[in-house]
Parts: C-alpha cells; sequence; structure tokens
C-alpha cells in the first residue's frame, strides 16, 4: 500500500466545531474549524479530565486549549476570512487549509504530543493566539496561569484533587513561534503577531505522562523547534507504519473512502499507553460534554473497537482493555451488592481509580458485551499469554455470574428471571430477554474452551449445564412471519407501537413504557444480538433460526440513532448484501467535514432530518462510528466459528481487493473479486496451526500452493470446505483452476 493510494478529502470549514476536521495521535487531539474572521484550532487529550466523582458532580473531559488565527485590515478592523478550503490527507494525517492567500499544514506529530502548524502567506497584523479559558462550571476549578519565557507562552493548568490523583492534575502546554517574534500576555493567554511565514508549535504534557508535566512540555518544545525536518518524517513514517497493517480496494470510491477514514478516526483516537476515548475522545473544546463523554457500556465504549481486530489492529484494543481491568475491584464490589457473583460493571465509566463504585446503575448484558472483547482478541490473535494473565480471569468470573443469575422454574425449565435489555424500559414480567441469552450462550462457551486450553476444568460442568439448558430466544409473530423480540412479557398488551403523538412531543420510542413486541422500535436491535455481537446464528444455522433472523432484520424498525453499525454488521452475517442500504444511510448521516455522525431515522410522517426531533449529531464527534470499518471488513472477509469465507456478502456487481484482513485463528487473509468470482486466495499465519476455508469455487477446481517453494500443500476437504495446516509466516496462494490447467498438470 502506498502513500498516493490512500485517498485524500476536500472539505470546506465550518463554523460549528463538530463540524471541524480532526486530527490525533490517538492521545493528543486537533479540531480545526472557523469563525467568520478566525481560524480555530480546538486542542483537547484523552487523559484531561476532572475526575471528581460525588452527588453534585460527575467526571468530565476538559479541553486543553486553543490556538485562533485572526488578522487585521489596514483601518484597524478585523478582516472577514474568505472561502476556507480544507484537504485531509489520510495517509500522512496532515491537514492544508487555505484561506485567501494564506496557507495552513497542520498535523499532531504522530510520536509525541506536539501540535505542528506550518504558515505562509500571512498578510501583516496577522495574529497567532494561544488561549484557554476559565472553567464555565463553576464547580471549584482553578483558573489558568499564563506566563512567558524566552519567547514561549506557557499555560497551566491544574484541575483539582480527587482519588485517582490526590495530589489534583496538571496540563502543561507550551507554545512557540519559529521565526516570529516575543508574545505578550492577554487576559485568557497570549498572542504572537506575524506576517510572511512560520512554524507555530504547541506542545502538551499531563500529570499522568509525568512528574514534572511543566517542564516535560518546555523539554518537548524545544526539541521540536530544533528537529523541524525531523519530526516530520517520523510522523510520516509512523503512519505509514499505522497504514501498512491492512488496507482495501472497491471500485466505488465512496466505500472505499469511507473504510480509510474510519480507520483514520480510529488511529487518531487510540493507541497503546494512552487512556481510552470518551464519547467523543480528545476532541473536546468546551467545559461540558453530553452523556459527561463517558466510557458508555451499552454499545458506545465497545463499538469504538470493534473494528480494530478484523483490521489487523489488536495493539489498538490496549486502552480498552486497561479501562475495563482498572474497574475490576469496583465491579467485583457492585456484584457483591447486587448479590451476584463474579462482576457487574457500571453503566457509565470513567478513567478513575475507585475500588468501590458509587450507587449506580448497572446492566447485565453491559457487562457481558464488555468482556466480549477479551475473548476475540485472544481468537484473533491466539495470544496465551493473553489468554493466561488477561482473558481467562475475567472471562471465568463473567461466567460464574451467569451462573447465579439463572432459576430454574416451578416446571423444571431454566430461565433468567432478568429483562436486561438495552436502553429500554423494564416490562412487567419480562424475563429470558434476547440480549442477555445471546451474550450469557457466548460468555459460557468461551469460558469453557478457555479452561480446557489452560486445563483449569474445575467449573466447566457448572457453566456446562447453565450453557446446556438456556431457554431458547423469544420469539412473536408479525407480517412475515415469526420473529425474534427483545424478550419474554407475561403482558401482551405491551405488545403495541407507540403514538406518533408521543414521538412528535420530543420522546424517543424507544423509552416509552408499552414499546415491546413485534411492532416495536429499537434503538440498539436487541432481538439480532444473538446474530452480533454475539455471533450465535448466522448464514449457516440451524434453517429456523436462520430464517426468522432474516424476518427479523427485514421488518424491525430503528430510530437510527445507535444503529448504524450493528444493522449491517447482522445484514452480512446473515448472508444479505447490504451494500446499497449501507451507503444510503452512511449518506443521510455524512457531515460538512466529510466524516458520519449520530441521526434519527423517519420516526414520524413529517419528520425533516434537519429540523427534526432528537437532534443528536449536534453534540460532538461519535468516535463509536470508528466501527464502520466492521461493516465493510464483514462483507469481505468472515471467519465466525475458525472458517474464513472471503466476500460473504459483497455486492456482486463490484470489483475489490484486501489485503492482510485478521481472521479468527491468527491468519491474514487476502483476496480479490471481479464482479462475482473470486479470483485468488492468499492466507499467511501469524500463529501455526489449522486453515479452514470455504472455497468459492467448485472442491476440484482449486490450487493451493505455498508461496515461497511454487509447491502444493497437503490438504482435506470436507464439502466444499478445505483444511490444511500453516507454518508461521508462509504465505499459502488458493486459486481457481480451469478445465486448461488441470490438462497440462496431468
Amino acid at each position: 500500500m502506498t502513500d498516493e493510494s490512500i485517498p485524500t478529502m476536500k472539505v470546506e470549514a465550518s463554523c460549528n466545531w463538530y463540524e471541524g476536521v480532526p486530527l490525533g495521535n490517538g492521545d493528543l487531539g486537533v479540531i480545526v474549524y472557523a469563525s467568520e474572521d478566525a481560524l480555530l484550532f480546538g486542542v483537547g487529550k484523552n487523559d484531561f479530565w476532572d475526575r471528581r466523582l460525588g452527588t453534585d458532580i460527575q467526571p468530565e473531559p476538559k479541553p486543553v486549549c486553543s490556538i485562533n488565527v485572526w488578522s487585521r485590515a489596514e483601518d484597524g478592523s478585523t478582516r472577514r476570512l474568505g472561502k476556507i478550503r480544507h484537504s485531509l490527507d489520510l495517509g500522512k494525517a496532515e491537514l492544508s487549509t487555505t484561506v485567501d492567500d494564506m496557507r495552513f499544514s497542520t498535523r499532531v506529530q504522530r510520536d509525541r504530543n506536539v501540535v505542528v502548524l506550518d504558515i505562509s502567506g500571512l498578510p501583516l497584523g496577522t495574529k497567532i493566539c494561544l488561549q484557554r479559558h476559565s472553567d464555565t462550571t463553576g464547580t471549584g476549578v482553578e483558573p489558568p496561569r499564563f506566563t512567558i519565557s524566552r519567547g514561549e507562552g506557557i499555560i497551566t493548568q491544574d484541575l483539582p484533587p480527587e482519588t485517582t490523583y490526590p495530589e489534583g492534575f496538571r496540563c502543561a502546554i507550551s507554545g512557540f513561534l519559529v521565526g516570529g517574534g516575543q508574545p505578550r500576555l492577554m487576559d485568557d493567554g497570549m498572542v504572537w503577531e506575524m506576517e510572511g511565514k512560520g512554524v507555530f508549535l504547541v506542545s502538551v504534557s499531563t500529570t499522568r505522562d509525568c512528574a514534572d508535566p511543566d517542564a516535560e512540555s518546555r523539554r518537548l518544545l524545544r526539541e521540536s523547534r530544533e528537529n523541524l525536518v525531523k519530526m516530520r518524517n517520523v510522523h510520516y513514517d509512523g503512519w505509514r507504519r499505522f497504514w501498512s497493517r491492512s488496507s482495501i480496494w472497491v471500485d466505488d470510491p465512496e466505500m472505499y473512502h469511507l473504510w480509510y477514514k474510519w480507520m483514520y478516526m480510529l488511529g487518531s483516537t487510540t493507541k497503546p499507553g494512552a487512556i481510552a476515548p470518551g464519547l467523543f475522545s480528545p476532541w473536546i473544546v468546551e467545559d461540558r460534554s453530553m452523556w459527561h463523554g463517558s466510557y458508555t457500556i451499552d454499545y458506545n465504549f465497545e463499538q469504538t473497537y470493534c473494528s480494530a481486530l478484523s483490521s489487523n489492529h489488536a495493539e489498538l484494543m490496549e486502552p480498552y482493555f486497561a479501562t475495563v481491568e482498572r474497574m475490576i475491584p469496583a465491579a467485583g464490589r457492585l456484584a457483591e451488592k447486587h448479590g451476584v457473583d463474579g462482576l457487574l460493571f457500571p453503566h457509565e465509566m470513567f478513567p478513575v481509580e475507585l475500588d468501590e463504585w458509587p450507587d449506580c446503575y448497572t446492566n447485565v448484558v453491559e457487562t457481558l458485551w464488555l468482556v466480549q472483547h477479551f475473548w476475540e482478541h485472544f481468537l484473533y490473535t491466539r495470544n496465551q499469554l493473553f489468554l493466561t494473565e488477561r482473558c481467562f480471569p475475567i472471562l471465568a468470573a463473567c461466567a460464574d455470574l451467569v451462573v447465579s443469575l439463572t432459576r430454574v422454574d416451578p416446571g423444571g425449565a431454566m430461565v433468567v428471571p432478568y429483562y436486561n435489555s438495552l436502553e429500554h424500559p423494564t416490562l412487567p414480567g419480562a424475563r429470558n430477554g434476547t440480549p442477555i441469552l445471546a451474550l450469557s450462550r457466548y460468555i459460557l462457551k468461551a469460558a469453557i474452551e478457555g479452561a480446557r486450553i489452560l486445563g483449569e476444568e474445575e467449573r466447566i460442568p457448572r457453566w456446562g449445564e447453565v450453557l446446556e439448558r438456556l431457554p431458547t430466544y423469544p420469539r412473536s409473530r408479525n407480517q412475515m412471519g415469526k420473529i425474534f423480540v427483545d424478550c419474554e412479557s407475561e403482558d401482551e398488551l405491551y405488545n403495541v407501537s407507540p403514538p406518533v403523538e408521543l414521538i412528535k412531543n420530543g420522546v424517543r420510542p424507544s423509552k416509552l413504557e408499552g414499546n415491546h413486541g413485534a411492532w416495536m422500535y429499537y434503538n440498539i436491535a436487541n432481538s439480532l444480538m444473538p446474530v452480533w455481537p454475539a455471533g450465535e446464528i448466522d448464514s449457516d444455522s440451524p434453517t429456523d433460526d436462520f430464517l426468522t433472523a432474516i424476518r427479523t432484520w427485514m421488518t424491525i424498525k430503528l430510530e437510527g440513532f445507535n444503529n448504524l453499525v450493528s444493522h449491517y454488521v447482522v445484514a452480512a452475517r446473515l448472508g444479505i448484501i447490504p451494500y446499497r442500504e449501507f451507503m444510503i444511510d452512511i449518506r443521510e448521516r455524512r457531515l460538512p467535514n466529510g466524516f458520519e455522525t449520530i441521526r434519527a431515522n423517519r420516526l414520524t410522517p413529517e419528520f425533516d432530518y434537519d429540523t427534526g426531533y432528537f437532534a443528536y449529531w449536534t453534540y460532538g464527534i461519535y468516535v463509536e462510528n470508528c466501527g464502520i470499518p466492521l461493516v465493510i471488513n464483514e462483507m469481505m472477509l468472515q471467519s465466525l466459528g475458525g472458517v474464513i469465507k472471503v466476500f460473504p456478502a459483497f455486492d456482486p456487481y463490484r470489483r475489490a481487493w484486501f489485503r492482510n484482513l485478521l481472521a479468527i485463528g491468527g491468519f491474514l487473509v487476502s483476496a480479490e473479486v471481479d464482479r462475482g468470482f473470486v479470483k485468488w486466495i492468499e492466507i499467511e499465519a501469524t500463529e501455526p496451526g489449522e486453515c479452514r476455508i470455504r472455497l468459492p469455487w467448485p472442491d476440484q477446481a482449486f490450487s493451493i500452493k505455498n508461496t515461497g517453494t511454487g509447491l502444493g500443500i497437503t490438504y482435506s476437504n470436507e464439502g466444499n470446505e478445505v483444511t490444511f495446516s500453516t507454518n508461521v509466516g508462509k504465505v499459502y496462494r488458493l486459486e481457481p483452476r480451469s478445465k486448461i490447467h488441470r490438462a497440462i498438470e496431468k
């Protein structure tokens, strides 16, 4: 994959910060937007939070600072900006901006927390301001401090002490204009005057980075001033390595760009060693964030990371695992409080160290989904050390949680007497919720397999008994026939659709009492969770389960906010080709900055996207949409149950290829398709093992060779599935053979 083949995005500037252009290195982020007279650069950092947690305050991410560029006309008035054009080079993670004759090149340095702003064409009277406003929440945050030393502008912001940082938390920001003059102090920062060209540098360090963030930010700044060319090359090389991990191409530029821009977002929002991103990642410009910017585990946190494994970026999941592991002591105590075994995680989490979490909402489904990524990481990487030290302990604890939840009813049937839906009201007499049954099956199976691998089989009989006796998924009927529903409920009066008038009055239908049954509205498609994320039903499932899932997908009513990824991953898993519908949904969610956001479906006949209800897209950049590449990956490659399938749900009229997508078992898979015909497949093993692949050709019309030796290898086949042994680092190529090829070989 070359830099030239990675798309560049052309976008126009917006005056709304949440429609700005995002840049980031996995920890530090910049959002570039505009006002009428200034180009604005909002700077944020994943670990910069007010972490206080109490009855009157909750943790909240905070903006780091802002860089504002503006100029005055000859008469001294503020100059209005002309047309602003942005060009975002995804391959280099570098933004080029033109405003009249001014040129700006912006990047967040890949290997260090430094913002580099290379500027040219500035008219006389241009001002560059490095600013930080005093906190607006009125919760006791001290104002920032501003100093100037040797041409450097320095901002220090302290946040109050709390359990994680009992001495308080500091963010230090240093700025310097290479080729410019001395700054002067303002009420809320400092300003440099310049004309022509120069490089403006801003370095950021926090208490989490080192014991002395003030000294560290100044060290970063001075080192950067002396190594500008080297830094640029290091930055480019870092992103080149990122993109070398995997790549795709589709003859539809829109889908091709879609995969790259959200993989860029994933690489910009998380990295090993950093704090995990909250709902809006480092792109924070205000003191208050919706939903406190938290790690919300009813889908948001999990979905942010769901494309990392199949895209061959398992390393990006490290902040996720660290966040969950930090919460294990508190999750154990929460389980004790609720009278269950194992672990029970709170609905909202923050980068806060607490052994005991205050009273809060918890949900078993959310806990099971949160832990699922641990087992998936092992399945994809086959990392035995990860399984032993990190995955199995938390997996076993959650299997114990499932066992402690189950009951035997008077008729002798095992039930889960909890609804535990996602984002829907509790119903009278509800039990055996589809989400909890699906993820319970997943966790129990995973724990049993993990225990067998590690030889820790004491609890397997207990887990196996519950797994064997879990009830089937609840069903109902609609105009299509039998479908899966959210849960069992004793009161069939709840089997109605919410009135339109309530929706028009601003009530989300998924939140309404009485929203249940065959015609209910969903926010998260609970009734399809056995397909994804649980992977309990797919196109290979028994006919009744498979057709029931198909009918459910075809008729389910979704609000639109939070179902974009899950809805189409489910389709791909079921063999429904979701290409056209997915791209229509994508277009309706696209912002002026070229990235997609959250939007509602047409909930009423009068619904209008721009003036309609529930305008959640105005609250920030939702990093849960980093899961979008998973939809495309699942169209191109699936490996559920360890069986590799290439292009199982791809548009048969398209041409495409992918390289080094990761399959379960630790196999790097590459393949090409031309309007439905798979031209070749290559498989490289990262761990030794047996590779099992479903042939896209008749079982007697293919060849399989070791590309290193050019020789055919031994394999076994059953029907249209082929199994062969692999060695680490070896590449195996499968190709179709015509009658002519077979005659030559004879």
